[in-house]
């Protein structure tokens, strides 16, 4: 082999390992890297509600302004699964957003989606008994992780 051959083969084996060094570069940044890029937001709860993934680790209730421009956090910033009915929105929330090492229990709230009214945080029990009383009874707690069925990117 040429001492011309020799150079060209190791010029194009360093560009096929650039190459492959910048696509899986990309793909790692594109897949859990940037911020954004697991994002997501799930809008069939009632009223004008979604819950909204953002930064990687904030999922939070969102009350969205009707001239189509954003929301206002409600409630977050780390809920762990979501109910609803037509009127009312339960959510289980970890406090321990901000310091794991926390010793809290998972937080109930309500949300009335008509009159905008919170009501919690409460204790599994002491949920139960608000929910009855308003005549809420969802069917089925939904996980925030992994993206709920039906979110937008």
């Amino acid at each position: 082999m040429t001492k011309a051959k020799k150079i060209f083969l190791i010029i194009l084996s360093i560009i096929i390992v650039i190459a492959l060094l910048y696509a899986a570069f990309v793909y790692v940044l594109s897949n859990i890297g940037l911020g954004g890029a697991g994002d997501w937001s799930f809008d069939k709860i009632p009223g004008n509600y979604e819950i909204w993934r953002m930064n990687g680790k904030d999922v939070s209730l969102i009350k969205m302004f009707s001239n189509c421009s954003g929301g206002e956090k409600v409630l977050g910033p780390f809920i762990l699964s979501f109910c609803w009915d037509q009127r009312y929105v339960g959510l289980q929330i970890d406090p321990r957003y901000d310091d794991p090492q926390e010793k809290a229990e998972i937080e109930y709230y309500i949300v009335d989606s008509s009159t905008e009214e919170v009501f919690g945080p409460f204790d599994p029990e002491n949920y139960k008994i608000q929910s009855g009383s308003l005549g809420f009874h969802p069917n089925e707690w939904v996980k925030t992780v992994p993206a709920p069925e039906g979110v937008r990117r």
